[in-house]
């Protein structure tokens, strides 16, 4: 098993599609307001970011239930426990390098030769739609896989966790919220993206999308696509729901355009995959996009990416936490 320490937030194979014939990338970071050069082997990438460490969770806790469960995995696998943390620590890791990211290759390969082959649009709509459903799982995962997505989870999860807190206080003890902050562990927070990771989250996530309008937008070379460390950009309303806008660049000059059947009710939902030639001012929509939907950096053609940021007041798209947002007030 490779057990590779440095690791990619978005696969490399496709940070080399929008990169030089030498791997090299321009690269902005939002939040320190920098520019610089890249190699796209250290780019959105953090240390042991996946990893899950059996071991480091017998030092983290002593709840008997974790404890026994860690021990049963290790004996139905006939492991002892510091095999079982090997055998563990790079799953996740591995499990992307190994499952997910040769098919994102394939499904790039797919594309590429189906537009380079037919020379009539319609016959490449007709060919791209039967990838849709493995493009539809690529996404999910890409989308789960995120640093912006674990730490939004994180943090709705730690808002509905003061909301139930702050009640209860307020319900048995008959006071107002005190000045108690509840606060997450962050040493399970690879734990907790395992379990979402290894859910069935990613097939509903897919699931859901098959159910949009689908569009591949190309550019051209003039004005190409820019792609960020959070490159299935959502528009927040929720993933499967009907009114959600992802958009999610392929290379610098391809991009799918996912729409959801509550924001075009009056075109006729298909089962294709339309292509788009986009003009400049479509193309510089869907990289503002990544800008804004960053975690902390965009990459990509420089000139493009210094344009885009000339005509943006940076503090407008400051990160911001996630709160718990619900349909109906909590009935006391």
């Amino acid at each position: 098993m490779n057990r590779p320490r440095k690791q990619h937030l978005v696969p490399k194979l496709l940070l080399k599609s929008f990169a030089d014939e030498k791997e090299k990338i321009f690269v902005f970071d939002k939040f320190q307001n920098k520019s610089f050069i890249s190699s796209v082997n250290d780019i959105a990438t953090e240390r042991d970011f996946y990893n899950t460490s059996t071991r480091k969770l017998y030092e983290l806790t002593d709840d008997e239930q974790i404890l026994l469960e860690i021990k049963n995995m290790a004996d139905g696998l006939n492991l002892s426990t510091d095999e079982l943390n090997d055998h563990m620590e790079f799953f996740i890791e591995n499990f992307f390098a190994t499952n997910i990211e040769p098919k994102l290759k394939r499904i790039l390969n797919n594309i590429s030769s189906v537009l380079t082959l037919c020379v009539e649009l319609k016959k490449a709509e007709n060919a791209i739609r039967y990838l849709k459903p493995d493009i539809a799982l690529m996404i999910a995962y890409l989308l789960c896989r995120s640093k912006e997505f674990i730490t939004s989870h994180n943090e709705r999860m730690l808002s509905a966790t003061q909301i139930m807190y702050d009640l209860h206080l307020e319900q048995t003890q008959g006071q107002q919220k005190d000045d108690t902050q509840i606060k997450m562990n962050d040493n399970f927070n690879s734990w907790i993206h395992a379990d979402i990771l290894s859910s069935n989250l990613p097939i509903e996530i897919a699931n859901g999308i098959l159910n949009h309008h689908w569009y591949l937008g190309i550019s051209n070379k003039i004005n190409p696509f820019i792609i960020s460390d959070n490159p299935v950009a959502t528009s927040g309303n929720g993933f499967v729901t009907t009114k959600e806008y992802i958009s999610f660049p392929l290379s610098s000059t391809l991009s799918l355009i996912l729409v959801g059947k509550g924001l075009l009710k009056s075109t006729k939902w298909t089962t294709k995959i339309k292509i788009l030639l986009l003009e400049n001012d479509a193309v510089g929509d869907l990289n503002k996009r990544q800008l804004e939907c960053s975690y902390k950096q965009v990459f990509g053609n420089k000139e493009t990416i210094e344009d885009l940021i000339r005509n943006i007041d940076l503090k407008s798209i400051e990160r911001k936490p996630s709160p718990l947002v619900t349909g109906r007030k909590i009935k006391k």
